[in-house]
């Protein structure tokens, strides 16, 4: 809603960054993100066998590790391919994986 309201705002680049200084405004929960996404019961079991059949043997230990992580709010993906597996395995939308892109890695989806 904010960056709507700086866009869409008609706002100068002054009141934009006067606006940001005194609105709070945070980033979205990985972990409830997921779950407005994917209300299933098994998102974690979902991540992890798609990642245990897409990665060799070596990384899913790692991959186990990483995946608790994003769900316990320690940290979320920082590579890219993280997030189109993820929408991949949980069954995400364009408008879904593209929204995660933006909110989590600033990039949306570039179709060429």
């Amino acid at each position: 809603m904010a960056y709507e309201t700086i866009l869409y705002g008609n706002m100068t680049p002054k009141m934009a960054a006067e606006y940001l200084r005194n609105e709070k405004i945070s980033v979205p929960d990985f972990l409830e993100t997921l779950q407005q996404m994917y209300p299933g019961k098994d998102l974690q079991r979902r991540l992890r066998q798609f990642y245990r059949k897409v990665l060799s043997d070596k990384k899913q230990r790692s991959v186990d590790r990483n995946i608790q992580n994003w769900l316990s709010g320690r940290n979320h993906p920082s590579d890219r391919e993280d997030y189109f597996r993820i929408a991949f395995a949980l069954g995400l939308t364009e408008a879904q994986l593209n929204y995660l892109l933006g909110v989590y890695t600033d990039y949306a989806i570039h179709i060429t």
